[in-house]
């Protein structure tokens, strides 16, 4: 499972259920991580949960899609998980708390205000995840996003829906991996500005029009009256196809940036007031544009949203993500070994046995009987909370 915000580590999720059970503790440990422990029931209760419920099931569907095909229901019956289950879902609670130990050691410190905003912010890019796969699904069957009755989930039923645990876990991991990004990030003034001037289409706001046109040759037409000096306007009223923004002289609006319409019109520059070479669209219209007027915004009214963007930046990620990579180097993660061994940032499911002891064998008896029998590979695994 990815983390939903920043993808610190790409084997590690979001799943840590809780606070960790100190080094005393007498729950079975699935995992040690530094200072951080996760217990076979914190392992077991998010199993559990993102097998047998809706909410699970469309985090298993929007996070790491490729375990949906596990049922729960593992080679010893009910109550036991596939081991490929098991190292995988493990595999995130470890990566997490290698995340929290390394924010506790670099003063990278979250508080209640953090995990109030962060549960906040969850919830509303939940709710994009959340479409985008229905949309999805749409063609192809339903999605584990919707509930019994039909209705979707949204990012705050899916969280509320989570046991305390796993919710409170889901919430945590957005919060430290906002705060391990902010921590030690350049956000100066002068790294604003930097980053202002090499991003300056996206803060700069366009006005555009439009004059829709039946075929090419209409669109040429059109094109050649507007290079003359023809009002964009009258044209749009008289000419435009499309009856709803000919009203309005063309007007599309003003919402868009220069680096959208740039990239959408294919241009490396925008001329207020001269007409753009007509464009089939993809509906099969032809469209001649006109950008009516730019307007770029002042650095210190974005100041935020630029330190907000330098934070979530794939620069910034990816410096977090090596001090992690460096961090879980020097730290002893020790993997409980029913569940594997922690190789490559990822949990490994222990070996099959040797293939002498898969296949069946008979020994003759000294009464002439024989005897059959064989192992076979770890395909269950659990331990009792």
């Amino acid at each position: 499972m990815k983390r939903i915000l920043a993808g610190l580590v790409a084997a590690v999720a979001v799943l840590l259920a809780g606070a960790s059970v100190s080094a005393c503790g007498v729950a079975p440990r699935a995992a040690t991580v530094g200072s951080q422990t996760v217990t076979v029931s914190q392992l077991n209760d998010t199993m559990n949960s993102l097998t047998t419920s809706t909410a699970g099931r469309c985090l298993l569907a929007l996070q790491n899609p490729q375990l949906l095909g596990f049922s729960g229901v593992g080679a010893g019956g009910s109550g036991t998980y596939a081991t490929a289950f098991a190292s995988s879902v493990l595999s995130n609670l470890v990566g997490n708390a290698l995340a929290v130990d390394y924010a506790d050691q670099a003063g990278a410190t979250v508080t209640a205000a953090d995990r109030s905003a962060a549960s906040q912010q969850y919830a509303k890019i939940l709710d994009g995840e959340i479409q985008a796969n229905i949309q999805s699904a749409g063609q192809n069957g339903g999605s584990p996003c919707v509930g019994p009755t039909g209705t979707p989930l949204t990012g705050t039923s899916l969280l509320a829906q989570l046991p305390p645990g796993v919710r409170s876990a889901q919430v945590n991991a957005q919060a430290v991996d906002a705060s391990l990004l902010t921590h030690g990030a350049d956000l100066s003034d002068r790294a604003v500005l930097a980053y202002y001037v090499a991003n300056r289409d996206s803060f700069t706001t366009v006005c555009v029009s439009v004059i829709a046109a039946a075929n090419q040759a209409d669109a040429d037409i059109v094109s050649n009256k507007l290079h003359k000096g023809a009002s964009f306007a009258d044209l749009a009223a008289s000419s435009s196809v499309d009856k709803t923004t000919g009203a309005q002289g063309g007007q599309l609006g003003c919402t868009f940036t220069a680096g959208r319409i740039k990239s959408a019109l294919q241009l490396n520059s925008l001329t207020p007031g001269e007409p753009i070479t007509p464009i089939k669209t993809s509906s099969g219209i032809w469209a001649v544009y006109e950008v009516t007027s730019t307007s770029e915004q002042p650095v210190t009214t974005v100041a935020s949203l630029i330190r907000s963007q330098i934070v979530r930046g794939t620069t910034n990620v990816q410096r977090v993500s090596r001090n992690l990579i460096d961090y879980s180097r020097k730290t002893t993660i020790t993997i409980n070994p029913h569940y594997g061994t922690w190789r490559r940032l990822r949990v490994v499911p222990p070996p099959a046995p040797p293939q002498q002891f898969l296949a069946p064998t008979t020994t003759a008896s000294s009464g002439g009987g024989a005897s059959s029998g064989g192992a076979t590979s770890t395909t269950a695994t659990t331990l009792p909370n």
